[in-house]
């Protein structure tokens, strides 16, 4: 007997998106854009981060 996959509810608008970003790219549709500005962090040692929660009484 073979197994039939659940099919994902998402994946026709996944594909979808994914069509219309490469359409996008070859300047064949325009798409509604946005800037955003990234700033970057300080790199962080992982014994701040361990101090850090017991300061602030986090458990993971």
């Amino acid at each position: 007997m073979k197994k039939t996959k659940k099919k994902n509810p998402y994946f026709k608008e996944i594909i979808a998106g994914i069509n219309e970003a490469i359409e996008f790219e070859k300047g064949n549709i325009n798409l509604r854009t946005k800037t955003v500005n990234v700033t970057l962090v300080k790199k962080v040692k992982a014994t701040e981060i361990v101090e850090s929660r017991k300061h602030l009484s986090y458990r993971a």
